[in-house]
Formats: structure tokens, sequence, C-alpha cells
């Protein structure tokens, strides 16, 4: 059955001290006239293996940052659209292009996870000949003529072929996938997708210049249909790809069901899609548990079409999922606990027409319930650090959250066992400091840890008030000399900072240097840890009156 397809408006996890997816010229956002919510947004970036991807540039309606070296993210003042959504991409130059549309209902933090597929090199032909890419699995691609451009200019150098395929039927599929499958047909109507496969294609030069088909040129791709959906696959179908800056997918040419696969030609290459069209109405689900006065947050839950298939998401601190369904068809809806198990299932609908509000009282009252909650502070203070991103593996299963103004976090679970062990992974998205932690204990007991960020790795880090990176080194040195101690960026070499003291406390900067450029600003520096020759001094600074903001972990050398 196809994995996908009903798109949940809500694919964000909130977040909050409570608790814890060239035919039609469109712009952001879709509906100029519909809601929209001013919030901050936090992520985590991984590779297909869940390892996390440092310097991927995150953009969204002009607000950018860079994930730091554990993945995270944060897009500060974010304006999102409460039905139709907004883009966020994700872009590094070793893997494709994705990104997500994210949507609102509040103006709750929000939490979002991408997974980024690694480019490799497929092929190498000349550009002019005729040339073929093939996969085990059915998945080609052919160059009928190989004319190429760049820059709308012919191209004759060498051409490197980057392709990945995406089998709509496996695990992690949206996540893997750019947008959510939210699309504008040939008309203009906007509607859902349900995707037979997809194809990614990046062409490069000898000198890693970005090709396009030449004028005139086109391409043959055949994407194989999966055995479990060939049965609904249609003899013809539409054939769709990904606007990358409007971050929705649009209709262009149809292919053909030939010897299970479609075949069709393209005359541009991003990510392609073979999809069938439904139109949506919006359905909001919340699940409400009386007997304990409360929602269910951070619940997965599941949708099932007869003819789109299944999707999932977890619901918010309201314990709402909205999203677009399709009209007048009786649904499945499942909640699951963390390891799986099926712990309620029922049926909903059908709607006619929407938006539709559904409350669902599951009587869950048997079932393992866990508080997570507690502070995360500056090392060694009771200072606690607003925005923290927490991640807690409860029992082998991830829970994500981020702390309040005050530094303090609450989340709930709902585990498969009367008892927990976890530990908790705290990091500041700005500083980059981190600390670990472990508990444990049963369920229905409040389970409090508290967080030091302690780790004491060198680094300086220089953001805009936006959480943007302006300047970063990877370790720090600070020596202090007979008129004035200096902190040292030591592998650019392109940072330091003077000021006046050997200790704790506060202290203007008597000269910032960034690069080549000297400023004589507004500036002072605040040092939190003061010590021997060494050992490491830790601190902040706030350059050019405020408007940006410093933190360091440094070895003291004299």
């Amino acid at each position: 059955m196809n994995k996908s397809y009903l798109i949940l408006l809500c694919l964000l996890v909130s977040l909050g001290s409570c608790r814890k997816d060239d035919v039609i010229d469109i712009k952001e956002p879709i509906d100029p006239t519909e809601t929209s919510y001013v919030k901050d947004i936090y992520g985590l970036i991984e590779d297909e293996l869940g390892q996390p991807i440092a310097n991927v540039e995150m953009s969204i309606k002009g607000i950018t940052a860079t994930t730091n070296k554990f993945g995270l993210f944060t897009l500060k003042d974010v304006s999102v659209a409460e039905l139709k959504g907004s883009f966020i991409k994700a872009s590094h130059d070793e893997y494709f292009f994705t990104g997500t549309r994210v949507y609102a209902k509040n103006e709750d933090k929000d939490f979002i996870k991408i997974v980024l597929v690694k480019k490799e090199l497929n092929l190498i032909f000349t550009a002019g000949e005729s040339a073929e890419l093939g996969f085990n699995d059915g998945t080609k691609i052919e160059f009928l003529n190989g004319r190429m451009s760049y820059n709308g200019l012919d191209y004759n150098g060498k051409v490197n072929v980057y392709a990945y395929h995406l089998d709509p039927t496996s695990q992690n599929f949206l996540q893997r996938s750019p947008g959510d499958l939210s699309a504008i047909n040939e008309e203009g109507n906007y509607g859902l997708l349900n995707s037979f496969g997809m194809l990614a294609v990046e062409l490069r030069g000898s000198n890693g210049e970005k090709l396009e088909l030449g004028a005139g040129s086109t391409a043959r791709i055949t994407v194989p249909v999966p055995n479990d959906l060939l049965s609904s696959a249609n003899p013809t179908i539409p054939l769709w790809h990904f606007d990358e800056d409007n971050g929705i997918w649009k209709e262009e040419g149809e292919a053909n069901l030939i010897n299970g696969a479609y075949v069709g030609e393209v005359q541009h290459f991003s990510w392609w899609n073979c999809d069938d069209f439904s139109d949506p109405i919006t359905l909001c689900v919340q699940l409400v548990q009386p007997q304990r006065n409360s929602y269910f947050t951070e619940v997965k839950v599941e949708l099932t079409s007869s003819i789109f298939g299944v999707t999932c998401d977890y619901t918010d601190e309201d314990g709402r999922v909205c999203g677009q369904v399709p009209a007048n068809e009786i649904l499945t809806i499942k909640i699951y606990d963390v390891c799986g198990n099926v712990i309620y299932e029922s049926t909903i609908g059908p709607y006619i027409s929407g938006p539709v509000e559904e409350l669902v009282e599951p009587n869950l009252s048997s079932l393992d319930f866990f508080e997570f909650s507690g502070q995360v502070s500056e090392c060694g203070t009771n200072n606690g650090l607003s925005n923290a991103y927490i991640i807690i593996n409860a029992n082998g299963h991830d829970v994500y959250t981020a702390t309040d103004a005050n530094g303090n976090y609450y989340v709930e679970k709902i585990l498969c066992s009367s008892s927990v062990n976890y530990t908790m992974f705290a990091v500041h998205p700005i500083s980059g400091n981190s600390g670990t932690g472990q508990n444990s204990g049963p369920s229905g007991a409040p389970l409090v840890l508290d967080i030091d960020l302690c780790d004491d790795t060198p680094f300086i880090i220089i953001n805009d008030l936006n959480g943007n990176v302006l300047f970063e080194d990877s370790n720090a040195t600070l020596k202090v000399k007979p008129n004035e101690t200096i902190l040292f960026g030591n592998t650019s070499g392109s940072f330091f900072g003077g000021f006046q003291d050997t200790t704790t406390g506060n202290f203007p900067i008597n000269a910032i240097i960034l690069g080549d450029t000297y400023r004589e600003e507004t500036s002072t520096i605040t040092i939190n840890q003061w010590g021997a020759v060494g050992t490491i001094i830790k601190g902040e600074f706030n350059l050019n009156n405020g408007n940006a903001l410093g933190y360091f972990v440094a070895l003291r050398t004299e």
C-alpha cells in the first residue's frame, strides 16, 4: 500500500514549556489572505544513516540559518501560513536539494526533522553525445542527444550526472522527499499527490557548474512502480517537477506505464514525481484525554485512505493534527505508542466539505504515561538557558523538546513499559555548549533531570540576532600579555579581541579584528569562568551595540 499521501498540515512537532511533512507562476504564500503566525522553528538535519549534518544552509522567506556540528538550526521570527504552509529550504553541496513545507496553528516553537540524501556520481559523458544511465531496480535516464547549457549558453565539456530513485513505499519516504506532496496542477488548482515513484537528477560541469538540458533537448526517464502499487497504477499518469523556489510540486507532462514502470520525457531536471492528483478538504483531529484533563501530545496518529494510502504525524501541544484529506471517504484512524503498538483504532468521516473539526476521546488511562522535566543551565551556575535543544532517549526512543524563557522543559510521553531508563542531550543553539545526563524511574512519577552545559571543547562563535553565524572557529586560545588579555581564534587566524583584566566580570573590549577588518566598536566581554594557564576560560561578548553576540570556550596558554 502507498505509504504517504494524505498531507497532514501540522508536520511540525510543536515545542513549548508544557510539552515536549514553470507551468504556473506562484509566489509564497499561495494564498496571501490566509492566517499566518510568527514563530521560531528549530530543527535537526540528518543523513540517511541518522548522522547529523553540519553546514546545511536553511532558509525560509529571506530568513537564514546554518546547522551546527550537531545538525541543529534555529530560524527566528518566521511567518508561517496556517493552511497551505511555507517552505523551508535545505541546501548542501554534497546532498540533493530538499526542504519541507511547514504549517502553523499557533505561535509555539516548532521542531522539524529533515533527512538529506547524499549525491553520488553515477555517470560521466561528453555534452553533445547521447548517453544512458541505468540502475539495478529498473530506473533509467536517457540523454537523447546530450546537448547541455550553462547560464543559457551551449556547454561542450564533460557532464557529471548525480541521480537518486526514491521508492514511495520505502521507510521515511516523506522525510527524504522535498516538500510534502502538496501540488499545483496545470489548471492552477491546489491539491494532493499520490506518488508512484520519484527521481532526483543533478547535472554538473567539469568545474562544478550547474548544467541544464540544452535548448530543444529532452531526456527520457523510466521510474519503476513498486509491486504493491502496480494494481492501482493508471496507464497514463501526470508528471510533476519540484519548484525549488516555492516549495511545491507542479504538473508538467505525462508518463506511460510500460512493463511495470512509468516512462516519460522531460525538458529540465530537478526532482521528478509520477503522481495521481486529488482535491482535498481540511481536517483537524484533536485527541483529548478527559481522565487526565489534558491532551495527547506528541502521539503518533495514522490516517488510512482506501484510495491514497497511509500517512502519519504527531499531535501538537493541544493534541491536534490538521491536514488535507480526500472528501467523501471513510478514514481509519490509529494511535501508536513509541514501540509501534496500536493503542487505539477507529473510523472517522466521510466528510463532504471542510474545514472539519473532529474530537476523539480514546480511553487510554491504563497506559504508562511519563513526565520529563528539569532545567538546562549554564555550566556551574543556576542561570537557565532559553531555547536550548533537548533530545531525550527514553528506552531507545527519541523525544525532542526545547527550554522555555527560564531554561525549563516539560514533556509527556506514552511508553510501552512501566519504567524508563533515559539519557538526555542538551545543546545551546548559539554557543554550541552541550551537556548530557541520565535518569530512571517508574511511570506516573515526576522524572526530573537538570543539565549543565559544560562541554569544554574550545570554540568561538559570533551570531547575529537571528542566530545566523557571522564567524566561527573550531578552536580558541586566550593569552595574558603585560598590557592586554587577548582572545584568539586559532584555526582560521582571523579573529582576536583584546581587553584589560584577568578575572571574571564585565569589561570593555579594546579592539576586535575579523579577517583583515579592524573594528573599534561599542563592545563588551563577560568572563564567566577564569583560571590559570592550562585551564579553560569561558565567556561571551556583545558586539556592535548588541547587534551581534559572541560565545567562547578558550584554552589559556599564557
